[in-house]
């Protein structure tokens, strides 16, 4: 499997491409995910690091970068579509229930990985196995309806605003470049996926 990589051509079409192949990429973090809730749930052992860095990169790419793209551009195209306007609403409460339980995840696997409180396994397993339904919940809704309403309903100067809003990073994980940090957990995901390409680290 190829990991997909950000195209950058300002047109409604290649926007909306770029969120459909992030998604694709969130998907097989979901996949990792839902592998080690599961091996938690039947009593095995776990990197607990691990899935710190899944939900670092979760929280501080998906979160605060591929999320805030897709708010933007459900205000903007809201004004425009009554299918989104009437949409809209879920759309943010799911926003921010992935949110909640995201940073809820985060920090409690950072206490198991430091060892400095207790914490409920059950909590734990429940809440990820929540979280990833809720990712696909939120991804299917957007891909079904919001998706197709972007490329209809904004030009190429929407998104250019879109994106001097929300200014284009590099992906830490899927980029061209590996940040150091996520090295682990990109040759977790070259095992599982097969992946193509030597990585370049940074």
């Amino acid at each position: 499997m190829n990991v997909v990589r950000e195209v950058d051509r300002p047109t409604s079409e290649a926007a909306v491409e770029t969120l459909v192949r992030e998604h694709r990429n969130i998907e097989m973090l979901l996949v990792m995910l839902d592998s080690y809730f599961a091996a938690m749930s039947a009593g095995d052992d776990v990197d607990e690091a691990l899935l710190v860095d899944a939900m670092t990169y979760m929280m501080e790419y998906v979160g605060a970068f591929h999320h805030s793209k897709e708010q933007l551009a459900i205000d903007v195209v809201a004004e425009r579509s009554q299918t989104i306007a009437d949409a809209k609403d879920e759309l943010e409460a799911q926003h921010r229930r992935i949110r909640d339980a995201g940073a809820w995840l985060r920090a409690t696997l950072e206490q198991v990985v430091l060892r400095d409180a207790p914490i409920s396994r059950q909590k734990l397993i429940a809440t990820g196995l929540g979280y990833t339904a809720e990712m696909r919940r939120n991804m299917e809704l957007e891909e079904r309806f919001v998706f197709p309403a972007l490329t209809e309903g904004l030009d190429a100067d929407a998104w250019q605003v879109i994106r001097a809003k929300v200014p284009p990073q590099p992906d830490p994980l899927f980029g061209e470049a590996v940040h150091q940090r996520y090295a682990e957990l990109f040759r977790e995901l070259v095992e599982r996926f097969g992946l193509e390409g030597e990585a370049r680290y940074e």
